[in-house]
């Protein structure tokens, strides 16, 4: 899963359940059956136009010109399409897809990728920015002579969207305190969560709804078979586009697996682990490597300990913050665990605990804070309660369609198990173990969820009849475990696993790493897998990072686009290069 959010409580799964997958012998499936694809559906034509407008000069937010579109970004389009509301009723009420397409360099297309950056409901329109150059600028491998295509799966971004109304309830409530009002308070706001975010719509936002928009979209395409590259969640939607319509699968890449064998309700109770492995083994480490800078402690112990002694501080007196509110311990475990994603954000991270040790020691904070919050204080609370900027804007689209997706779709896919009481009982033994997240799997709404009577079920991935995938997987990762990898592994016949040892980071391909780079290019450009299992190592953290002193970006070839920087993680990538030459909606 690519996004985490604590303060949303959106990941409280326990492990050890089992989908109720739909057999290979069940009946047929109305989506696959000859004839169900409305003739009006099936004809229509993408009404494509130029994702970008070369800019006229002198309109930019800060006054000054607007940088001329890089030539890639000339064939980039963008357009929708109709798809069923409902997949088991396809002659009812219609939805609408946004969707891109970067055009071949070449001009002669040898097939399409289509891109998903996971979430699951992470916007994906402008996913194929980050695979048009490589890391020096220099025109793609990938782009040459394959359709790159990103699209926003239902219910999230510029597609027909959904929201939970804007509200988040039990934000500032914290996980760890285990005494009955505080239970109770955060069970009542993880129903209103729940309440908050179901509608109408929700119940069609389904993996099983949206692997049939994405099969209608390769047939508009004019493909009979798709690539495909999915980060995190996007490897669980692409193992169930597989399942289902194998016959129309191509060559397949899952960057940071999921658990497809199991639930999201399970995946969460190994995240917690993930989590605790990354934060506990890898940052921790490198922090104690540079306490001079840094003042953390100088062992992995003593950094846990600087952050348990800050955490505990806010917990029981929150700090005051400039303009109204406060920082909570629950704003700091989010900000924490977010860091884990990528090595990039380690330094911001050990400055920023480096900021709160100082103000939050009892021999100092009563006159560090005597006068007001200090800038520096500021400029950490600023970060910690960040929210991302909003893509698009319009009917129908919502500045929470991410998170309210993201709800629907683990809420929906695979059911809930076990009672609230027994949920309380694993999140306080996950916490206790892993305490980075593990007390926050408490606030699950989808144990209030009431999953739609008769909806579409997914399929078991087993990857008979179809290609077979190539895996990607680094050791430590947080979001997606490696447990959870060598399962799919397992699980899917013929697939190969790649795996990235003393690496941590979450969506690897494209991301600076040679070995990575050089297996999926051969995989999707020239249907050239790996013999077997493979691996390679990553360089050491204080190799790439140092002592964390240059800003946590690499150039990526960015003076290509007039910006001093560009994030090394490629979701990142594509979402600062759409605003800056800003993206149409």
């Amino acid at each position: 899963m690519r996004r985490l959010t604590l303060a949303v409580g959106a990941f409280a799964l326990i492990a050890g359940t089992v989908p109720a997958w739909t057999a290979a012998s069940a009946a047929p499936d109305p989506a696959r059956a000859a004839g169900t694809v409305p003739a009006g559906l099936a004809a229509q034509k993408i009404a494509w136009e130029p994702c970008f407008e070369e800019p006229p000069g002198g309109d930019g937010d800060d006054g000054e010109a607007p940088p001329s579109l890089p030539p890639f970004m000339k064939r980039m389009d963008c357009g929708t399409y109709a798809a069923p509301l409902d997949w088991k009723n396809p002659g009812g009420k219609k939805i609408e897809i946004a969707v891109s397409r970067l055009r071949a360099a070449s001009g002669h297309a040898r097939g399409a990728v289509l891109i998903n950056p996971g979430g699951p409901g992470a916007s994906g329109i402008d996913m194929p920015l980050a695979f048009a150059t490589d890391q020096k600028g220099n025109p793609s491998a990938l782009g040459k002579d394959l359709d790159l295509v990103g699209f926003d799966v239902r219910g999230t971004g510029a597609s027909d969207s959904i929201t939970c109304d804007g509200k988040y309830y039990g934000s500032t409530l914290d996980p760890r305190d285990r005494r009955a009002k505080n239970v109770e308070r955060l069970l009542a706001a993880a129903k209103k969560n729940a309440a908050a975010c179901r509608s109408k719509l929700a119940a069609y936002v389904t993996t099983a709804q949206t692997v049939r928009d994405i099969d209608l979209l390769r047939s508009l395409l004019g493909q009979d078979r798709i690539h495909w590259l999915g980060y995190s969640a996007g490897t669980w939607l692409g193992a169930q586009y597989a399942a289902v319509f194998p016959k129309h699968a191509g060559r397949f890449v899952l960057d940071s697996n999921t658990d497809v064998t199991g639930t999201w309700q399970g995946l969460t109770g190994l995240q917690a682990k993930g989590f605790e492995r990354r934060f506990s083994s890898d940052f921790t480490a490198w922090a104690a490597a540079h306490d001079k800078r840094f003042k953390l402690g100088r062992s992995k112990a003593q950094v846990r300990r600087t952050f348990e002694g800050v955490r505990k501080a806010i917990a029981k007196d929150p700090l005051p913050l400039l303009g109204g509110g406060d920082l909570h311990a629950s704003d700091l475990d989010a900000y924490a665990a977010s860091a884990m994603y990528s090595k990039w954000s380690f330094p911001q991270l050990a400055d920023d605990l480096r900021v709160l040790r100082r103000y939050t020691g009892v021999k100092v904070r009563s006159t560090a804070l005597g006068g007001g919050v200090p800038a520096d204080l500021a400029a950490v609370a600023k970060r910690v309660h960040a929210a991302p900027a909003p893509h698009f804007s319009g009917p129908s689209v919502y500045y929470d369609s991410e998170y309210a997706t993201f709800t629907a779709v683990t809420c929906n896919d695979t059911k809930f198990t076990g009672t609230v009481k027994a949920n309380v009982a694993r999140s306080a033994k996950l916490g206790k173990k892993y305490p980075l997240i593990g007390y926050s799997t408490i606030s699950d709404p989808c144990q209030y969820w009431k999953r739609p009577a008769g909806a579409l079920a997914l399929r078991k991935p087993t990857g008979k009849g179809a290609p077979p995938v190539l895996m990607v997987q680094s050791t430590h990762d947080p979001a997606t475990p490696y447990e959870g990898a060598v399962r799919t592994h397992r699980a899917l016949a013929g697939s190969r696993l790649l795996t990235v040892k003393r690496e941590g980071d979450h969506g690897l391909y494209a991301s600076g790493l040679a070995c990575v780079d050089k297996a999926v290019d051969a995989y999707l450009i020239n249907g050239v897998l790996p013999k077997g299992d493979t691996s390679c190592t990553a360089p050491s953290l204080n190799s790439v990072l140092g002592d964390g002193s240059e800003p946590p970006m690499v150039e990526m070839g960015a003076k290509a686009y007039g910006l001093a920087s560009l994030p090394a993680d490629p979701i990142a990538r594509a979402a600062v290069l759409a605003k800056h030459f800003g993206l149409k909606s």
